[in-house]
C-alpha cells in the first residue's frame, strides 16, 4: 500500500515547515543575549516563538508560566531560553510529540520548570549511549551551571517528562 500523492505532499510540507520552525528557533537562540532578554523578558520571546510553532498545526505547545520568570537574572533566563529549545527540539524530532507543556513557575525561591510531551518516549537506560543524548547531556549541563536540579521520566509511547529545579535568590 502506498500513500496517495496528496498525503505524501502534506507530509512533506509538514516536515518542511517543523525544520524551518527549528531552524528559526536556533537563529534566535545565536542572536539572543542578556540585554535583549532583559529588555523583552524570556516569556515573551518564548510565546512568540511558540505562537509560530503552533502556527504550523502539527504540534501544539501550551506555555504556563508566571511573570515573576520575568525579574530573575537574564543570564538564567537565557539559560532557560536555551533549555527550552533543546526540549522543543527533543519533542519534535525525536519524540513527534503532538502536544508539548512548557512550565516556569516561581514560587517563592524555587524555580520549577516541567517540560512535558505526549511522544512516543524511551527507554531512559540509553542516556548513556553518548550518541543519542547529547541534547540531554547540553540541558544536563546548562542545568548544573545554575546548581539546578534535574530529572527525566520516559516510557515508550507514553511521552516524556522533565523536571528542572533552580533555586534562585532574591
Amino acid at each position: 500500500y502506498s500513500a496517495p500523492i496528496e498525503l505524501r505532499n502534506k507530509i512533506s510540507n509538514s516536515m518542511q515547515f517543523i525544520g524551518e520552525a527549528i531552524q528559526g528557533l536556533t537563529n534566535i537562540s545565536k542572536t539572543l543575549n542578556t540585554d535583549i532578554i532583559k529588555d523583552t523578558g524570556i516569556t515573551k520571546i518564548l510565546s512568540q516563538e511558540i505562537l509560530r510553532i503552533n502556527s504550523l498545526k502539527t504540534t501544539k505547545i501550551n506555555f504556563i508560566y508566571n511573570e515573576e520568570i520575568n525579574d530573575i537574572s537574564p543570564e538564567i533566563q537565557l539559560i532557560l531560553f536555551r533549555i527550552s529549545q533543546e526540549a522543543i527540539r527533543n519533542s519534535i524530532i525525536h519524540g513527534h510529540s503532538e502536544n508539548i507543556e512548557l512550565q516556569m513557575l516561581l514560587n517563592s525561591s524555587l524555580l520549577n520548570f516541567v517540560i512535558k510531551d505526549n511522544g512516543i518516549g524511551f527507554d531512559t537506560k540509553i542516556l548513556s549511549e553518548k550518541k543519542f543524548s547529547q541534547g540531554i547531556k547540553n540541558i544536563e549541563k546548562r542545568i548544573n551551571s545554575i546548581n539546578g536540579t534535574f530529572s527525566i521520566n520516559s516510557d515508550k509511547k507514553a511521552g516524556t517528562n522533565i523536571l528542572i529545579q533552580i533555586p534562585i535568590s532574591k
